[in-house]
């Protein structure tokens, strides 16, 4: 087993040069893909009205949270219902969609059909059993004044300073840096041991990870301390109708967000998981070395205790708020971080039902001015995550997926 140094250093280079760099352009191309069609996607919508739920869950489908918090909007200002909603909110994988893009982009398309599907039966029973009616969940004139998040306890200060960050300084240092290694990225991608024959590239993209990672994390947990979520305020119906100079500040400062939360979890991931395999195999008796370990996964990964259990703690992480836990739980289920100390400890059902009972981001912007209706969706996404994620654990049995 390689050192835990070395482990360290070859994940994070990893981080960087090849999941940074394809997330870098993905997430651009989809937050702008965003920024100009929302306008056209309110009307269709809107004239939609037996297919509104179909609609909605095609909302959830779009990377990160943009598409579901726009919907978010439309119900605040009751031009969609609850069932349209909860279609988008059990499709919507969050971050991790931009995750899997890069890592595993057929494994996506196999939860999102999936999960499309959930939220099709899902949506239009909660259309047609009215429970937006029975519960009263409305938006009122009261909560249509609100904003989506509440500064009040935040001070100015911090606005501003992390407000010119995330407009300028980081946007600046997350271009430089996609320059630095996105070259690596397509020699790495595309030619047959490039790694190894461009040895001095590598080493300089691993020492400046080891650096740069560390720093995002530190600015991320800082960020967050001080002015929570505050890439979300601007979510207002003027703002999201905004083309000017004003919108494409919203769109760069959503850009900013997304990359440093992303890649600060992926980074806390790698260190937790590298800790945890160095803790069972170095201070433990258990095994003797790290494919042992994995051997011992691999005795019981088709076993149907197992296979329930990773979908019942699948569900309960999407209740989590936020798209950090989840991150976290793909990655450790499809053992993709950590090198070749990297462990795979789940299947396709766990993550079909990770996906269905979380909301990312979206969810938190929901709860900040319909707290009774946030409680009875996440209720409805916990039971639906479970009874689908049960339904499709043959796929984990009998198929290769």
């Amino acid at each position: 087993m390689e050192s835990l140094g070395n482990v360290l250093l070859d994940t994070s280079g990893e981080i960087l040069y090849f999941i940074f760099g394809w997330l870098f352009l993905a997430i651009i191309v989809f937050q702008f893909l965003n920024y100009f069609f929302e306008d056209k996607w309110e009307i269709m919508i809107q004239e939609k009205n037996k297919s509104d739920v179909l609609i909605g869950g095609i909302f959830g489908f779009i990377p990160g949270c943009g598409g579901t918090i726009f919907l978010i909007n439309l119900f605040k200002e009751e031009k969609i219902g609850l069932g349209t909603l909860i279609a988008a909110f059990i499709t919507t994988i969050g971050e991790v969609s931009f995750i899997l893009i890069v890592i595993d982009p057929l494994l996506l398309i196999y939860i999102s059909i999936i999960s499309y599907i959930s939220a099709i039966i899902v949506g239009y029973f909660v259309k047609y059993l009215k429970i937006q009616e029975k519960y009263s969940l409305y938006a009122t004139a009261e909560t249509k004044k609100k904003k989506l998040h509440n500064h009040q306890k935040e001070s100015k200060k911090a606005l501003e300073i992390f407000g010119f960050s995330d407009h300028f300084i980081i946007p600046i240092f997350f271009t430089i840096l996609f320059l630095f290694v996105f070259p690596f990225t397509i020699i790495a991608s595309f030619i047959p041991e490039g790694p190894e024959n461009f040895p001095n590239y590598l080493s300089a993209i691993q020492w400046t990870s080891i650096v740069i990672l560390p720093l995002i994390v530190i600015y991320y947990l800082i960020r967050t301390y001080f002015i929570r979520s505050e890439h979300d305020e601007d979510h207002s119906h003027e703002n999201i109708h905004d083309k000017g100079k004003e919108g494409i500040k919203h769109q760069i400062n959503h850009i900013s967000y997304n990359l440093i939360l992303i890649l600060s979890w992926v980074s806390i991931t790698l260190l937790i998981i590298n800790l945890i395999v160095y803790a069972i195999v170095y201070y433990s008796n258990l095994y003797q070395n790290i494919n042992d370990l994995q051997d011992n996964v691999d005795q019981f990964k088709n076993d149907w205790w197992y296979l329930i259990l990773l979908v019942i703690i699948g569900a309960l992480i999407g209740l989590i708020p936020t798209c950090g836990p989840q991150i976290a739980f793909t990655l450790l289920m499809i053992g993709e971080i950590g090198g070749s100390e990297a462990i795979a400890f789940g299947g396709i059902s766990a993550l079909i039902a990770n996906s269905i009972s979380q909301d990312g981001h979206a969810g938190i912007v929901y709860f900040t001015f319909d707290k009774k209706g946030y409680g009875i969706v996440k209720l409805i996404e916990f039971i639906s995550a479970i009874i689908f994620g049960l339904i499709f654990i043959p796929l984990d049995k009998y198929t290769n997926l």
